[in-house]
């Protein structure tokens, strides 16, 4: 699945928010064509699930709840769960790739699909954990909310890559961010700016094309077809950007054997 993708050895002991970023969108434009195939094509299953069966008109955001039929209203629903779902299933089998090609081996690409499968449920579980622990922590105050999302922020290529359960996930995340937590502060920050700056002129284009096309149902399937591949591109980043953080954190602690690791799932 990915190419010969060669990193310099990390030679310091503390993340660096920029060179973390740049090496990032290294592993992903180096892995970008098997990457985004598998991230838009597991975007693109929700969508035509819903047309199927709800029909184009079905992707009409503006109706509110009161306007859609009921079994429209519960279609969407039910494409809304599947669309989470098949998203952690392709982070998963991203995050996989992703350290595999920053150690340099090759992962096929149905390994890696078959390996975000796998990890489907429990990643599901980690993401609902994590969450309610984000809105728990920003209900108390801000700070406390900001100091659990630093130290629980490799805890996606944690559960993919060492697969030590649920809880385990969670104390192992806590471990390897102890020491570099303002840091991952840091790389959030300049993370989400970088993200900002896309949506705004993927938007754009957005509105360019719905005025290109015109109202009316083109416009509806132009419209969530260009947002199937905006969410391809964001889950790549992000997936790209945890693993080199998970990956730079790893050897930090010690030089980890990452072919070792990566090994238990062969």
């Amino acid at each position: 699945m990915t190419d010969e993708t060669v990193m310099a050895p990390v030679t310091v002991s503390k993340l660096r928010a920029g060179s973390v970023i740049a090496r990032a969108f290294s592993v992903m434009f180096s892995n970008f064509p098997a990457f985004m195939l598998l991230a838009v094509m597991l975007s693109l299953i929700p969508l035509i699930f819903q047309i199927m069966l709800g029909g184009v008109q079905s992707l009409d955001i503006s109706l509110s709840a009161q306007n859609m039929q009921q079994d429209v209203l519960v279609l969407s629903v039910v494409v809304a769960l599947l669309s989470v779902m098949l998203s952690y299933v392709a982070q998963g089998a991203i995050v996989y790739g992703a350290v595999r090609s920053l150690d340099d081996q090759r992962t096929s690409f149905t390994e890696c699909v078959g390996r975000g499968l796998v990890l489907a449920l429990p990643l599901l579980a980690i993401v609902i954990l994590y969450s309610l622990g984000v809105i728990v922590s920003f209900m108390l105050l801000v700070v406390p909310g900001v100091v659990f999302v630093c130290v629980y922020f490799v805890v996606m290529p944690v559960t993919v890559m060492e697969k030590p359960g649920i809880f385990r996930s969670f104390s192992r995340s806590a471990e390897l961010t102890r020491g570099n937590r303002w840091r991952i502060l840091g790389l959030l920050a300049l993370s989400m700016l970088v993200t900002f700056v896309a949506a705004f002129g993927f938007g754009l284009v957005i509105g360019i094309i719905i005025a290109f096309v015109g109202p009316g149902e083109n416009a509806l399937l132009a419209g969530a077809l260009f947002e199937a591949v905006i969410n391809a591109v964001l889950i790549v980043f992000f997936a790209s950007l945890v693993s080199v953080t998970y990956y730079d954190l790893r050897h930090f602690e010690g030089g980890a054997n990452l072919e070792k690791l990566s090994s238990v799932f062969d």
